[in-house]
């Protein structure tokens, strides 16, 4: 599918909707020009909680994407019947996507590919996209201009957009992927998180498909991480998670079902995530926003 057509497809779906308003931002590649579409609540205020949905930063990964197409109205509705505010970049890599290629058009990908948020300077003054449990580090964002890092234009666009959003406000985060690296045959489900602390949920999407867990997994990287009981990575790579892990976004995960899953039941998945992951905040507002507030708004502070 054409990028243009999936936007197009998408903004059929909201024009009906007057609690949504959208907006597209030229991505100005070498060849072609492409447009990123972003969708929020059409007023967030101050106090409002929001939950952030980000999709297709690797444009091979269509389930994503496809995902949020299919289920746009339903997911809408669940979120603002339910006192939520969102913000949904739904298709992130839109030349990828188009071209069926993990990076853009012009195959930009540089040195950590393109969902790159994040640097680590190493305690002996290395910068690096990775760092381990016991390394001392101090962070930046990949943008930072005193890194003096290219990154992927769809990449740098994010990293401009996400300024202005109101991240301090943010109460989940969720990243759809799908991984066509590890060489895995069956349809599987896995998940990079930072906590363990998903296992109702976990337990329900294990009803509709396997966990891939205590396996290796190779996606992005030279040697696997294990995951663990529940299919859980925890891993500081750099990703757009691991920069909302930093600034102190209470819950933010990215969902990976294997490539061999058949795209309508990859699709039910993520819808199934970001259905329990609204039941899982309700059960957590009686705590959310006291719980780290402070520590929370300090970091967004820091670095926005």
């Amino acid at each position: 599918m054409k990028a243009k057509d999936y936007i197009t497809k998408l903004i059929d779906v909201l024009e009906s909707r007057t609690d949504i308003v959208w907006e597209k931002h030229p991505l100005l590649y070498k060849t072609w020009t492409f447009d990123l579409l972003k969708i929020q609540s059409k007023r967030i205020a101050p106090t409002d909680k929001v939950i952030l949905i980000t999709s297709g930063i690797h444009g091979e990964e269509i389930a994503g994407p496809l995902s949020l197409l299919t289920y746009m109205d339903k997911i809408l509705d669940l979120i603002h019947t339910n006192g939520y505010k969102c913000i949904i970049y739904p298709l992130d890599n839109p030349s990828g996507f188009e071209c069926g290629t993990r990076y853009n058009i012009d195959s930009d990908e540089w040195w950590c590919g393109n969902n790159d948020f994040l640097r680590y300077q190493l305690a002996d003054g290395t910068i690096t996209d990775e760092c381990k449990k016991d390394d001392t580090f101090k962070w930046y964002r990949s943008s930072d201009p005193e890194l003096k890092q290219e990154l992927p234009l769809e990449t740098a666009l994010l990293h401009s957009l996400l300024r202005k959003d109101p991240l301090n406000q943010i109460v989940a985060h969720l990243d759809l992927h799908q991984d066509y690296i590890t060489p895995i045959e069956w349809s599987y489900v896995y998940f990079y998180t930072f906590s363990d602390t998903y296992q109702s949920i976990i337990s329900e999407i294990k009803k509709h498909i396997p966990l891939l867990a205590n396996t290796s997994i190779s996606a992005g990287q030279s040697s696997g991480d294990m995951s663990n009981d529940n299919a859980c990575i925890m891993r500081h790579d750099g990703t757009i998670n691991d920069l909302f892990y930093r600034i102190w976004i209470p819950d933010t995960i990215a969902i990976e079902t294997t490539g061999q899953t058949p795209l309508p039941l990859a699709e039910k998945i993520n819808r199934l995530w970001i259905q329990w992951m609204v039941l899982l905040l309700n059960e957590r507002a009686s705590w959310w926003p006291k719980k780290n507030s402070s520590l929370r708004q300090n970091e967004w502070e820091k670095i926005y």
